[in-house]
């Protein structure tokens, strides 16, 4: 009875979470990231940011989808490397099952003794939302968990 009660719970106020993963690569000295959000979630906001009711991530032209992701997750996603704010560049997207994995680098970083991320996507949407971020540097790993209360958070390596 009371897991059925949970389960009706979790249907009527759905959970939203976004997954980004941030892994340093020292040999090429580059931060690799990876930002894994549900489809339909970033549909709903980049309709909204772009002003296009037509849009359809499934559907549309690549260069378009591309374009808009960018955008977006460039305005709501930071990193301060040892207190420099440094430049996303978009590399690509691909939908796996569900889900829009977008992918970033940060090159020419030569050594991390702190990073801080932040991480605002989707928070204006949804009240719920949390974004996850692991960061991942010489086999130690990171757990952040940013809400509206908290978007970013500081690592000291």
């Amino acid at each position: 009875m009371f897991i059925n009660l949970l389960a009706c719970l979790f249907l009527i106020h759905p959970y939203y979470v976004s997954v980004s993963e941030s892994v340093y690569n020292n040999e090429k000295s580059v931060l690799q990231i990876t930002k894994k959000i549900f489809y339909d979630d970033l549909e709903l906001v980049l309709k909204n940011e772009n002003k296009n009711e037509n849009f359809d991530i499934l559907n549309s032209k690549k260069d378009l989808v591309n374009s808009y992701i960018e955008n977006y997750i460039k305005k709501n996603m930071f990193f301060k490397v040892d207190g420099k704010l440094k430049s996303l560049n978009y590399i690509g997207y691909e939908i796996i099952n569900s889900r829009i994995n977008s992918y970033f680098e940060i090159k020419n970083i030569k050594n991390i003794t702190s990073i801080q991320i932040k991480d605002t996507s989707l928070l204006e949407y949804f009240d719920n939302q949390e974004n996850l971020t692991y960061f991942e540097i010489d086999n130690q790993r990171f757990t952040i968990r940013l809400r509206k209360d908290n978007v970013s958070k500081k690592i000291i390596i």
